[in-house]
């Protein structure tokens, strides 16, 4: 899925804008290496081992194109946001 040239719309959340960023940057590293046959869940545990390596403790990932989510997180932790037609819900725990 080419992420390359799409802009993340954020839905919502209370991250750092410097987070926002390099979330980005690994949900588009790992959207892009990943082609339509693999599961969303697979690049949504990827994403979640990225996050843990660089931001240390628990993180979690939902990704997808319908659904509904609601989540308790650590402060300024959150984030969701659409790239494309994915939409994609961070949060560290």
């Amino acid at each position: 899925m080419s992420t390359r040239h799409v802009e993340a719309v954020f839905n919502g959340g209370d991250m750092s804008d410097e987070q926002k960023v390099q979330l980005v940057s690994i949900a588009r590293q790992c959207l892009e290496t990943n082609d339509d046959k693999i599961e969303e869940q697979e690049i949504a545990t990827q994403m979640s081992q990225l996050l843990n390596q660089q931001f240390e403790a628990t993180w979690h990932v939902i990704l997808g194109r319908d659904f509904g989510v609601y989540v308790s997180a650590e402060s300024k932790t959150f984030v969701q946001f659409t790239l494309g037609q994915m939409t994609i819900v961070a949060w560290k725990t």
